[in-house]
């Protein structure tokens, strides 16, 4: 908890609830429902509603800006604290660890681009700013406001182009350090968030399980979202807050996080070698944490899908809502993403897409029969016919080319 801008005494107690809000904050989450706000204006939908496509096309020019200028770091890391100071003032707070001045005196590349060696000693200050208090709850969350915002005018373009910059430091971080730390690559397990539900929001999630199976998805781009292999973690603060709005209600949020199979990860590989592939979609971060104990699992720009919601009677917090989805650890954000070129990158990105449609239909289908869902089972394998149909015409065509 950051202390520079609150007088009054923290206590110990206090400070860990508000260090637990990052496990339950819905805030970076979009409504996956009807892209409406629940949190009001603050919290509107950036990727759905009237005018998506419009809108991820700026975010897309503003992450193709970044990658394009990073020989300039020096210019795109001075305009980043030119927007920070406007929204925290001057000088900048130091903050609770220090790592926002370490961020902003350095000096990062990735790992597979850079001359120098870079050890697993790395200070990671990117990732460890988002886990600390004050860069959660004041630095990121201007991440999280400007990417809500519709950019129309100059000044909002140029601050989304810093917002962005700011995330790819983080995804440098990231890929540095599932690179260079074998615990932290390919993580696999199951990670906890929870929420002290509305009945809107309720009800968005049981439109979303009202779903066909091929619509129970949902994506967060550029999203940083927290999560915990400890479910107690997850759900204290949402006990808390239950307490000061009784009406609402306790609901867990369970996260299967899973691999993409290695035969389908190779076919992608031989076809696109200079594509970079990582699983910085899930990384265990506490081994960078002030808070280890919190065992926080980072989620980078996840791709959801839903299993099930149900009624589930959890230790020490009773029969509440438990929502089950997935993600596959997959991820291309990198510089080689961009280095494909237009048409070789719509390939990679339509044969990563399948590929990860069936990694996503052979995990579901699992998961339905683990949990009983029998009459989802062959809806899921059927799923995973048509994403095999289609990855079978891919390898046709690009052999007959």
């Amino acid at each position: 908890m950051e202390t520079h801008s609150n007088p009054r005494t923290i206590s110990p107690d206090d400070q860990t609830i508000n260090r637990l809000q990052r496990f339950t904050d819905w805030g970076p989450i979009l409504d996956i429902s009807a892209g409406e706000s629940t949190e009001g204006p603050r919290s509107e939908s950036f990727y759905h509603g009237k005018g998506v496509a419009e809108r991820l096309a700026i975010v897309g020019d503003a992450i193709i800006y970044v990658r394009t200028n990073w020989s300039n770091y020096g210019m795109l890391m001075e305009r980043m604290r030119a927007l920070l100071t406007r929204r925290l003032g001057n000088p900048l707070p130091a903050g609770d660890t220090g790592e926002l001045q370490r961020l902003l005196a350095s000096s990062k590349e990735w790992r597979d681009r850079s001359r120098e060696s870079i050890s697993s000693s790395d200070d990671y200050s990117a990732i460890r700013l988002y886990s600390s208090g004050f860069g959660y709850k004041e630095v990121f969350k201007i991440v999280d406001t400007i990417l809500r915002t519709n950019a129309t005018d100059s000044q909002q373009l140029e601050e989304l182009n810093d917002a962005v910059f700011l995330v790819e430091l983080v995804n440098v971080d990231l890929f540095n350090y599932v690179s260079t730390v074998p615990q932290a690559n390919n993580f696999q397990g199951v990670v906890y968030r929870a929420l002290a539900a509305s009945n809107e929001q309720l009800e968005g999630f049981q439109a979303l399980a009202a779903k066909s199976i091929s619509d129970r998805f949902w994506a967060i781009p550029l999203a940083l979202i927290s999560a915990s292999r400890k479910q107690d973690i997850a759900l204290r603060f949402a006990k808390d807050e239950i307490q000061r709005r009784p009406e609402s209600h306790l609901f867990l949020w369970r996260i299967h996080v899973v691999e993409l199979e290695t035969e389908l990860l190779q076919l992608y590989r031989e076809r696109f070698p200079s594509s970079v592939v990582s699983t910085i979609c899930a990384v265990p971060v506490s081994g960078l944490s002030q808070f280890p104990e919190e065992d926080e699992v980072m989620l980078r720009g996840p791709l959801f899908q839903f299993v099930r919601m149900h009624e589930e009677d959890i230790e020490g917090a009773g029969n509440i809502q438990v929502m089950d989805s997935m993600i596959l650890t997959i991820n291309r954000d990198h510089l080689s993403t961009m280095e494909l070129g237009e048409t070789e990158g719509n390939r990679a990105r339509d044969l990563i897409a399948c590929l990860v449609g069936i990694g996503r239909a052979k995990a579901c289908k699992r998961l339905a029969e683990e949990f009983g869902l029998f009459d989802e089972v062959p809806l899921y394998e059927q799923f995973f016919q048509e994403e095999s149909e289609k990855l079978n015409s891919m390898v046709a065509v690009s052999r007959s080319s």
